[in-house]
């Protein structure tokens, strides 16, 4: 027991008890593998998404039409990168799924990095076949990350390959380039503010 054997350093037990036992479940890996987080587990996207907007916009004392100018011209290029990415994983596919059965309805369809994961996954299948069972089945995988786990694949039968809906959607790419034409520039659109600035108004007219 954790205040047991720290019973000698109260303040350090009471600090934790008060101050980040009750926050447990948001951070605790028990608790966190319980939901579907798709390996987002730390803050650092968001901040490194922060730094990407604070470039952008450089100063903090810009008027409104211009931080919507610079967040509207963020969102367009990571967009473009986006769809670079994705058009190039749609054509360069990593050497394991070429000729393995596994992956067959899904190769093309799905990101690499899932492609990575579900690999790793059938690594460990392959090895408990052949050396040790694999340990029971907490479905822990399948529920944070959407993607199979290798007790799933071992029961498949032999040369049958995974389908879309063993997959969670977000890792999909074959729709991800399917945005029309006419919705590309919505965010560099002028009347995108003019709702804004009305409320704005109206609000300081009140």
């Amino acid at each position: 027991n954790f205040c047991s054997n720290y019973a000698g350093k109260s303040s350090v037990t009471t600090y934790l008890e008060e101050t980040w036992m009750p926050w447990k479940k948001r951070f605790v890996k028990t608790w966190m593998n319980t939901f579907l987080h798709l390996g987002t587990t730390v803050t650092s996207h968001i901040e490194g998404a922060h730094s990407t907007l604070k470039a952008y916009l450089q100063v903090s004392t810009e008027d409104l039409h211009r931080v919507h100018t610079s967040i509207s011209l963020m969102i367009t290029n990571q967009k473009k990168e986006i769809d670079a990415t994705v058009a190039s994983e749609h054509i360069h596919l990593p050497v394991f799924v070429l000729s393995n059965p596994l992956y067959t309805n899904i190769k093309g369809k799905v990101s690499i990095f899932a492609l990575k994961k579900i690999y790793e996954q059938s690594q460990k299948a392959k090895r408990s076949i052949a050396q040790v069972l694999l340990p029971s089945c907490t479905g822990s995988f399948s529920k944070t990350m959407g993607l199979s786990c290798a007790h799933y694949i071992q029961h498949l039968e032999e040369n049958q390959s995974l389908t879309l809906d063993d997959i969670h959607m977000h890792w999909w790419i074959q729709d991800h380039s399917s945005v029309s034409q006419a919705g590309k520039n919505d965010f560099c659109h002028e009347d995108t503010l003019q709702p804004l600035l009305q409320d704005l108004q109206e609000r300081y007219q009140e």
